[in-house]
This record gives C-alpha cells, structure tokens and sequence, in this order.
C-alpha cells in the first residue's frame, strides 16, 4: 500500500505505460475520513484525455473501494485522486494499491494468437472473449 496526505483543493495522479493490449489494471484505495473523487482515462497522442473509467466521488472511508480495468489498447494511462471537491478543504488521508497484470500470450496450432486473462479461465481473441468452450 502506498501512503499519502492529499491536501483540499489538489489532486494527485499515477501513470501506468501499457504496453501490451487486453492488461487488467488492479486497484484498491481508501481514506481514513471523508470521500475522494477516482477516475482512470487514457492519453492519446494528441494528449486528448479519454474516459476509461469517468472521475465521481467514492465514500471510501465507509467501504473500501477495489476494481479492476481491461485495457484494451496500449498507451499512457492516469489513475486520478481528486481532493479539489473538497467543501472544507479538508486534508485527506489516503491509501492505495495498484497493479498491472500484463496477459499471457499463447499461440494456437492454427498460428492465431490466444490473450490469456490472468483472472479466469477465458480468452481473448479478434475483440471477442472467449471461454474455453466458445464465445460468450
């Protein structure tokens, strides 16, 4: 767990450079009083910000929070902490985890690749999830 005070009226962000398509993005955060506002978009090249996951305020200081993303494409991606909501600006105390799970590559005797998701028994293959019996 990473510790850090998150002063009122800022925010904080952490990138994560994904190579490789179909990665998870594995999070769990908390505060120790009040809520915080969470969001995670992508970077282009343009440095336009696209919305992977769309920024709102989460009372984690009542239930943790925890997820996880597919990111489908590579590219820069920022996971944002946002204290700038904050009425009082309040000081919030946060704690959080991150890990990126790159996928397992595997090739079939048909020569077409096969995304392995480290989270399941499932596949990714041509932008369609795959079980081990067929498509969902």
């Amino acid at each position: 767990m990473t510790f850090m005070e998150l002063p009122g009226k800022r925010s904080t962000e952490v990138k994560h450079r994904i190579s490789t398509a179909g990665s998870i993005l594995s999070y769990e955060f908390k505060t120790a009083s009040n809520d915080i506002a969470f969001g995670i978009y992508r970077l282009s090249e343009s440095g336009e910000k696209i919305s992977i996951l769309d920024e709102k305020r989460y009372c984690s200081h009542i239930i943790p929070e925890d997820g996880e993303v597919l990111f489908e494409e590579p590219g820069l991606y920022v996971v944002k902490f946002d204290n700038r909501g904050s009425a009082f600006q309040k000081t919030r105390k946060l704690s959080y985890w991150m890990e990126v799970i790159e996928p397992k590559i595997e090739r079939s005797s048909t020569g077409g690749a096969f995304f392995n998701n480290p989270r399941d028994s499932g596949y990714y293959q041509e932008n369609q999830y795959m079980t081990p019996t067929g498509p969902k």
